[in-house]
């Protein structure tokens, strides 16, 4: 007769003690939710610090000077010009073409330059 009474105290205790398990359990998540929320503070830190760079390069961008490239040169005569001649033209219009696609990589260059970039933020290298 005694035999469910005792039945019903060992569910009891077991239940007490599940019960006591999840609140360890719980104090344990918390402990590690306190870490992320460090991360999570760390991480919209980040976050600010590259929009607001990314706002300053945006808004300092400047559009490169375009140079006009220099008309070719058409005889309007019909006399026949000589292959030499038209070769020679030619070159020197790809000269030029090319000296001025290598003025804008240069200064596209001098514009990805980090430490000029670091210098026109103030930004060290040390935190």
């Amino acid at each position: 007769m005694w035999g469910w009474l005792r039945e019903f105290q060992e569910i009891r205790h077991e239940n007490q003690l599940r019960k006591a398990r999840l609140r360890e359990a719980a104090i344990e998540k918390q402990q590690l939710c306190n870490s992320c929320e460090v991360l999570k503070v760390e991480l919209s830190n980040e976050r600010r610090e590259k929009e607001v760079l990314l706002n300053h390069l945006l808004s300092s961008r400047q559009e490169p000077e375009r140079l006009a490239a220099p008309e070719p040169q058409i005889q309007t005569s019909r006399q026949h010009v000589p292959w030499k001649v038209r070769q020679q033209m030619l070159e020197q219009e790809d000269r030029v073409k090319a000296q001025v696609l290598a003025s804008f990589q240069k200064r596209d260059a001098e514009i990805r330059n980090t430490a000029e970039l670091e210098q026109t933020l103030g930004i060290t290298g040390e935190k």
